[in-house]
């Protein structure tokens, strides 16, 4: 299976106002962590990091059209919640035969 995992987080001073000095800029342990499990599995694993690549909903769409993705995961953070089902709305809407999956600690708590 082919599976895009997206940290839909678009830069620090966005998600942490005025905290944003403190934010780094490394890689979501999280996400990291899923993505080598699902390659150990076989599967063929892509990250997109909206903190570190300056991609945009657009950007994605166009990765999603020409990756040939069987599912899309989102990373959701407070911060990202309510842009992050949004995106996974439009790209259902455009892509309706890819599985969208979610996680993270809100929508554990949810």
């Amino acid at each position: 299976m082919k599976i895009l995992l997206v940290n839909p987080s678009e830069g620090a001073s966005e998600e942490y106002g005025s905290l944003s000095k403190a934010a780094t800029e490394l890689p979501q342990l999280g996400i990291a962590s899923i993505a080598a499990s699902l390659h150990e599995k076989g599967h063929e694993v892509c990250v997109v990091d909206f903190f570190l690549e300056n991609v945009g909903f657009q950007g994605l769409s166009e990765r999603i059209k020409t990756g040939g993705y069987d599912m899309v995961g989102f990373s959701v953070y407070i911060t990202t919640e309510p842009r992050t089902f949004i995106m996974a709305q439009k790209i259902k809407s455009l892509y309706p035969n890819i599985k969208i999956c979610v996680g993270g600690p809100q929508v554990t708590l949810a």
